[in-house]
């Protein structure tokens, strides 16, 4: 949807145990303005601030690659 962002993620694999998804998708939603979570395993949420796309982008990377 125009003007909005929508998170989408799921842990499997090596993240499957190491990193929350939930507690994740919440962090990054509220850095664009928004709202989400789920459980450790599946998650969504969205926000409307797309201005900060990048700094949530970058937050997820390092969130995942410090897991790895």
């Amino acid at each position: 949807k125009e003007g909005s962002i929508n998170f989408v993620a799921k842990a499997s694999g090596t993240l499957n145990g190491k990193v929350n998804i939930g507690k994740l998708i919440k962090e990054v939603s509220l850095i664009t303005d928004g709202n989400g979570g789920g459980s450790p395993l599946f998650a969504q949420g969205g926000g409307t601030n797309v201005s900060k796309l990048n700094i949530a982008l970058d937050y997820i990377n390092k969130s995942i690659v410090e897991k790895e």
